[in-house]
């Protein structure tokens, strides 16, 4: 059995959504923040193992919310950051689309009874149990 911090999920996703925090947060700041694209994106997906929990065919929350993650998750990685110019991205269509769709996928998220997920959940500060799921 898998297991995820799904608080760490849904900040990562809110932040995602925000475009007054990427305002601040992709560029030089006096606020110590620091997340561009590549960053949000591993945020979201990769530093929570969620995008590997649901290649592996666990169900992270529910199956409307899992397939809105996955259709975020094609989106994001459509777009070839190293090559975009981070002001233009920040209020290109395509980014638009993004934020709406983590804004989605939050509200699926907050829709789920969890009754659907096939992984453990932890709270921040919760050791991985020893079985490294």
């Amino acid at each position: 059995m898998r297991h995820l911090y799904p608080a760490s999920i849904i900040e990562a996703l809110e932040w995602l959504a925000d475009i007054e925090f990427q305002r601040i947060a992709w560029f030089e700041n006096d606020q110590n923040l620091f997340a561009n694209f590549d960053e949000q994106y591993m945020w979201v997906f990769e530093d929570t193992a969620l995008l590997y929990a649901m290649d592996n065919g666990d169900v992270a929350f529910s199956h409307a919310a899992d397939n809105k993650l996955r259709e975020l998750a094609i989106l994001m990685e459509a777009i070839d950051w190293y090559k975009e110019n981070d002001e233009e991205l920040l209020v290109s269509p395509k980014m638009a689309v993004i934020r709406q769709k983590a804004r989605e996928a939050l509200d699926l998220i907050h829709a789920s009874d969890g009754s659907e997920k096939t992984v453990v959940y932890l709270t921040p500060g919760d050791p991985i149990p020893r079985d490294g799921n």
